[in-house]
């Protein structure tokens, strides 16, 4: 309580936004020494928009037609459509964070590999990257559901478990996709790194999820801003211009945080694995994601 009124949880909080952009801004100026990696978010931003038209059009295709006729659609069709939508959806960003993890480890190395080489290179993984979508997503949500869900005597048990798949899974698109592992072996590398490197009292301590958060409250708010100042002021293109702005963040801002997010977990896997920090990376805020909470305790 006294954190509240002393104005520590601002200062925290204002603290890890702070550095979130920090980490964030630096991911960004390493994503654009790369021209060909600078497209990828666009390119993924295109393809979950085309994506989503054919799952709408294939919905009112082979859904109850005679029903489309009154503008009700079963409840079947819906549900296989948002399930398609979201298994479709986690792939891509799979599949995304794979080639993200491909070329930044190949760039770390002093080598060069292209968008399309790197593509073709994920491509063989197909299905473990798919594998690992379905693993990921629905083991995400058991143990989601399952910490939410605990009573206080099991907290230590859930955080537990908790903990031990966030350490399996840190590091495994870039175990599989960097040295070609089995996603079982991945995951065990994953685990080995990270307790090797940070110990078993590990956790993240800067994430760019933050300033992307908060980059999306930012863009909620002059959104609606824009909206009672060009309604107010009788500006309607102050209105339509911020509009385009806004609907453009909202097809970039997923593909770019997962091309960001993965930066850093591919310098952090090249680290841990070869204790070989980037030359054109910060290293102090690189370092300075993960840390150690019994060392710091």
């Amino acid at each position: 309580m006294s954190m509240f009124l002393n104005g520590g949880f601002g200062k925290s909080l204002a603290a890890k936004l702070k550095h979130s952009l920090h980490l964030t801004k630096a991911a960004w100026s390493y994503l654009r020494l790369d021209s060909e990696l600078f497209v990828l978010p666009i390119i993924m931003a295109v393809w979950l928009v085309f994506l989503y038209i054919v799952l709408a059009i294939s919905l009112l295709l082979l859904g109850d037609l005679p029903n489309l006729r009154t503008g009700t659609i079963g409840t079947a069709q819906v549900t296989i459509f948002m399930l398609g939508a979201y298994i479709l959806t986690a792939y891509s960003v799979t599949w995304c964070r794979a080639i993200v993890a491909y070329t930044v480890a190949k760039r770390s190395d002093g080598g060069n590999a292209s968008l399309g080489q790197s593509m073709w290179q994920t491509m063989k993984l197909a299905p473990y990257l798919f594998v690992w979508t379905l693993v990921n997503g629905s083991a995400g949500v058991i143990v989601r559901t399952f910490v939410n869900n605990s009573v206080t005597a099991d907290r230590l048990v859930a955080s537990a478990l908790g903990a031990n798949f966030n350490a399996l899974t840190f590091f495994i698109i870039p175990a599989t996709v960097v040295n070609k592992m089995s996603l079982k072996a991945a995951g065990h590398e994953s685990v080995r790194r990270i307790e090797e490197t940070w110990g078993k009292g590990w956790q993240t301590n800067i994430t760019i999820q933050v300033a992307f958060r908060f980059l999306h409250v930012l863009m909620v708010g002059l959104f609606f801003g824009s909206f009672f100042v060009g309604v107010l002021g009788q500006w309607p293109i102050l209105f339509v211009c911020v509009t385009i702005v806004y609907m453009a963040w909202l097809l970039l801002a997923l593909p770019l945080e997962v091309v960001l997010s993965t930066i850093v977990c591919t310098l952090l896997y090249q680290y841990a694995d070869k204790k070989v920090l980037p030359k054109d990376f910060p290293a102090d805020l690189l370092l300075s994601v993960l840390k150690n909470e019994d060392a710091v305790s």
